[in-house]
């Protein structure tokens, strides 16, 4: 049981897992983000980060210290989304986890430059999507927020949908499952992961 193992984490707020990447820079441009956001706008949820793999928790110290209601959890990143109400996700092979687990999620990748980013995304770069559940999926599923448009504002705003998508949500996570099902589940994510360039 997840709150049995990990008893410093208050059960009395509803739990938001925040993901914040598994690199160094991905966790500089966006784990400070993500608690920005739940602080300012989920005062009464509890933001829980998942410590990646290989990262140590001195690197994500220096931006908890502003937020003490945060909590910092390595090695049950699992249990964590499943007892989530809802995450933020730095897109990567963690947002296709987050849905096969069923977590809500909003997917957010935040880097610089912002708006170069941006503007490269729109006119050079051909694919719809960044995330490997709508690659997966084919349409949008979860919300993306790439660069610039990863903001406070445009964040919260993303969350405050979730709720009222939750039914059609699990039904999209529901087909995703069964597109990823059977003998060619490992061919069909292997391709999906190396048309969205992850290599982690």
């Amino acid at each position: 049981d997840f709150i049995a193992r990990n008893k410093r984490i208050p059960t009395s707020k509803p739990l938001i897992a925040l993901l914040p990447g598994s690199r160094k820079q991905e966790i500089k441009e966006n784990l400070p983000l993500m608690l920005r956001t739940v602080a300012h706008y989920y005062p009464h949820y509890t933001p829980v980060i998942a410590r990646a793999k290989g990262r140590k928790a001195e690197e994500y110290s220096q931006y908890i210290q502003m937020y003490p209601k945060a909590f910092l959890l390595a090695d049950d990143t699992y249990a964590l989304l499943a007892s989530a109400e809802m995450a933020i996700v730095t897109s990567g092979t963690a947002t296709l986890e987050t849905a096969l687990i069923g977590t809500p999620q909003v997917v957010c990748y935040r880097f610089k430059p912002l708006r170069i980013v941006n503007w490269l995304y729109s006119k050079v770069i051909h694919t719809p999507f960044f995330s490997l559940v709508n690659i997966i999926a084919g349409h949008k599923v979860v919300e993306e927020l790439l660069a610039a448009d990863a903001t406070e504002k445009k964040l919260f705003e993303a969350l405050e949908k979730l709720p009222s998508r939750a039914s059609i949500l699990q039904e999209e996570y529901r087909e995703i499952r069964l597109k990823l099902a059977g003998d060619q589940a490992s061919v069909r994510a292997a391709d999906a992961i190396i048309q969205a360039g992850y290599s982690e």
